[in-house]
């Protein structure tokens, strides 16, 4: 019933990124029950938010849930733990306990994300983030898969990302250096997206009706 969608909305949780004027853009923060996108072409950029997503939702969550855990679905091998370790010393918090806290895996095609995504309903966390799925519809065009079949696989990966983040009261986020044009259609009705530029020591996150903020690049870090 609407009252029991109400019900269910009302556990919703958002995420601080660090930057105010891009929780703001995004509504709040990062939303769990929802998947929201980072499309951008600086790869520096997107470690970044990678890594401080991983890091800060055990900071922002951890009074308040028991299951402030990370998930990092790695497609190009950009994870690396020692920038983790980095932000926890930074802040004087215990470093074991944080790498603990960040579920770890690796995956090069679709059919490997979907059935990652499908054995995470069994476990408890808060965000999960996928690096770059532009590697890995690159990884299936170069084995000469169809783009039809492509495309059903990129429906059910979202269509299953989707069902897991209000199921479980997570967020997923996904990055793409470019804004995807295969599948586009589904890509755009189940996400917000967000854009991102480096300007400097800035970067500028703009949405899709054209709103802009800018963030300092020392907050992510």
């Amino acid at each position: 019933t609407a009252e029991e969608y109400w019900s269910k909305r009302q556990k919703v949780q958002y995420i601080s990124t660090g930057c105010k004027a891009l929780d703001e853009l995004l509504g709040g923060g990062i939303e769990t029950q929802a998947v929201t996108e980072f499309v951008g072409e600086s790869s520096r950029i997107k470690s970044l938010l990678l890594h401080w997503l991983c890091f800060v939702v055990q900071l922002m969550l951890k009074e308040e849930d028991s299951c402030a855990k990370a998930v990092c679905i790695d497609t190009e091998g950009a994870f690396r733990p020692e920038r983790i370790v980095q932000l926890a010393k930074d802040r004087g918090i215990d470093v074991k306990s944080v790498l603990k806290n960040i579920i770890y895996a690796r995956a090069r095609s679709l059919s490997s994300l979907i059935l990652l995504i499908e054995d995470l309903f069994n476990k408890d966390f808060k965000i999960l983030l996928i690096s770059s799925l532009d590697n890995v519809i690159s990884y299936e065009l170069s084995l000469g898969k169809s783009s039809l079949n492509i495309l059903s696989n990129i429906a059910k990966l979202y269509l299953k990302s989707v069902h897991i983040a209000f199921e479980k009261n997570v967020a997923v986020v996904f990055f793409f250096i470019r804004e995807p044009r295969l599948g586009n259609i589904f890509f755009k009705r189940f996400s917000k997206i967000v854009f991102f530029r480096e300007e400097e020591n800035k970067v500028v996150f703009s949405d899709s009706v054209g709103r802009s903020v800018v963030c300092q690049i020392d907050g992510f870090q």
